[in-house]
């Protein structure tokens, strides 16, 4: 009893520290930004073929011209002295270093085997990436430093899922987002752990382990134990994207991107 005693106090002490926001800062932003932010709070901007870094503040430290690497699609952190970015056009995957001066490494996406990624995500071990070939389905652990594979093939004939559109690490599982609102928990060997339907939704962002949904101009916060939808940050109007990095919570709409910090 004891211990369900305190499950559920940790568990309404972070609900509501998550329903209690304040704004860190704003900064206005083309519809066409590219954008993602680091554990300790720091911003990455693509705008322009121009990768800017923002501080905790708010306030630009670098700037880096990136026009030579193509139209960067998707940008993430492993950590904040190693960002990601990924070029869908080129079918590239290129590094930059916390003063985003340094890009040279480059990865030819095609020539490491792959037909065509659509998408990737980080994971907490280093050098390592999640990539998602579309052509053959095929999803691949992939360590680019030793260039070793951990392939799980046909993915779709696997899991009986959709097109996945999106997928995250999360306490060493990886979360896969089909596009009909299903999601998919496997192992970094590729067993299914859990897989369950979301409510009907627009859009959806990670919070943790959680789903944000967006259905018409509101956000619910999804509990896949209770199969329960909860409305969360009424005062968040116009979301187009927004990532969580405990404490902190950015947020994009159609002409700025705003950093929240839990109370």
């Amino acid at each position: 009893m004891r211990l369900i005693g305190l499950f559920l106090l940790l568990s309404s002490s972070f609900f509501a520290q998550i329903d209690s926001l304040k704004v860190i800062y704003s900064l206005p932003v083309s519809d066409e930004v590219v954008w993602t932010a680091d554990v300790i709070g720091n911003l990455y901007a693509i705008e322009k073929d121009v990768l800017v870094k923002y501080d905790t503040t708010g306030q630009k430290r670098y700037s880096q011209s990136i026009k030579s690497l193509g139209r960067i699609t998707q940008v993430e952190c492993q950590s904040s002295m190693r960002i990601w970015l990924f070029s869908k056009d080129q079918q590239t995957l290129s590094v930059a270093d916390n003063t985003l001066s340094s890009h040279q490494e480059s990865f030819d996406l095609n020539e490491l085997g792959y037909e065509y990624v659509t998408l990737f995500c980080t994971s907490a071990q280093a050098n390592k990436l999640w990539v998602y070939d579309e052509v053959n389905s095929t999803l691949v652990f992939h360590d680019f430093v030793r260039n070793e594979k951990r392939a799980i093939e046909n993915l779709k004939g696997t899991l009986r899922c959709g097109r996945i559109v999106q997928m995250k690490e999360i306490d060493n599982q990886l979360y896969l987002l089909d596009d009909e609102n299903r999601i998919f928990v496997i192992d970094r060997f590729g067993s299914l752990i859990d897989s369950y339907s979301l409510p009907i939704s627009e859009k959806v962002f990670w919070l943790r382990d959680k789903m944000v949904l967006l259905q018409g101009n509101s956000l619910f916060l999804w509990e896949q134990s209770s199969k329960e939808a909860r409305p969360i940050y009424p005062e968040l109007i116009g979301v187009e994207s927004m990532r969580f990095e405990f404490p902190n919570l950015f947020v994009k709409t159609s002409k700025k991107l705003t950093k929240y910090q839990y109370k």
